[in-house]
């Protein structure tokens, strides 16, 4: 992984913890996701598609981008 993703993600969890401020961060890297968000909200198509927890949002899946997937799938998205 590069020295610059980690540095971010390292400063957007400091910047959290220090300001108890909320960060929004708009990614598609599920690595990212699951490094540094305690609620996600999922997007398509102009609407909210899911909010919840990681653990909330997983349903069962290990890996969050086949739960991510089978979500789009079912929207047709």
């Amino acid at each position: 992984m590069a020295v610059s993703k980690l540095a971010v993600r390292e400063f957007i969890l400091r910047l959290n913890e220090e300001h108890k401020t909320t960060v929004i961060l708009t990614t598609h890297d599920m690595q990212d996701i699951e490094a540094l968000t305690k609620r996600i909200i999922l997007v398509g198509k102009g609407r909210i598609l899911l909010d919840g927890s990681l653990t909330d949002i997983k349903e069962g899946n290990e890996n969050i981008d086949e739960t991510v997937a089978q979500l789009y799938r079912s929207y047709d998205i």
